[in-house]
């Protein structure tokens, strides 16, 4: 991914007994004991400065279940709170907390989207279902301030598994960071069209809705619609719609 730097990880554990293996992409694949709901606690370090966006990718594996990017038999995953403290390397015990504005992701499960992560509620978070399929799941976290120092950054992220689901453990995952806004927002949904369009295309989608319900002279294409409406209402529509 052109313009996003990878995170170095340093020490990674699991809170609950798993392994996580540093990988020579730069991320790290958990292993081991598969407790239901895991914690895990990571050390990166960067000497980017200018830092807009983290991202964080849960990439398929060969090691995991049907190969996809979580540790449960349906491949399914719910994180559900990234927790990130930064601090200048030449002064790593002075971890101070990293405020988020927003987030993004390329997919996730309806309800369960990745702004979830950074609302402060443990029992909510972003869940990708089928990660076997699609490649690997996207999360793009928008700081609320630029962060990096002079001679090098660690970050100390937490990320917590605490859905109603057991073992929606994300099993192999990887964060960069990026200086360029652009890059921060591509996940981004696109901006709506004006109000005047989306007027105009509720009211064409209103009309061809009533004209295959009703012919014009006013009868039915279902007998058991004259039992709710009455009128010519097909008529109407579609002297508007000509």
């Amino acid at each position: 991914f052109e313009g996003w730097t990878v995170l170095e990880p340093g020490e990674a554990v699991s809170l609950r007994g798993a392994t996580l293996a540093v990988q020579g992409d730069g991320s790290l694949l958990a292993g081991g004991d598969d407790p239901e709901f895991d914690t895990y606690r990571i050390t990166l370090r960067t000497d980017l400065t200018g830092i807009v966006a983290l991202r964080l990718e849960a990439i398929p594996d060969p090691a995991l279940p049907a190969r996809g990017s979580s540790r449960s038999a349906n491949t399914n995953f719910s994180l559900t709170e990234v927790e990130v403290r930064a601090a200048p390397e030449r002064k790593r015990g002075r971890l101070q907390p990293v405020a988020f504005r927003g987030a993004y992701q390329n997919r996730c499960r309806e309800g369960h989207a990745a702004e979830k992560l950074i609302d402060g509620d443990a029992g909510t978070g972003w869940t990708v279902e089928g990660t076997s399929r699609g490649g690997p799941g996207l999360a793009v976290l928008l700081l609320q301030d630029p962060l990096g120092f002079e001679g090098g950054t660690v970050l100390e992220v937490t990320m917590r598994h605490q859905s109603p689901w057991k073992h929606h453990n994300i099993g192999r995952f990887r964060f960069s960071a990026t200086d360029r806004e652009e890059l921060a927002r591509e996940l981004a949904p696109p901006p709506p069209d004006p109000l005047e369009k989306r007027v105009g295309d509720a009211t064409l989608r209103g009309i061809r809705f009533l004209i295959g319900r009703q012919h014009p002279d006013g009868s039915w294409f279902n007998w058991l619609e004259q039992k709710y409406h009455a009128g010519t209402t097909a008529l109407c529509a579609s002297a508007l719609f000509k």
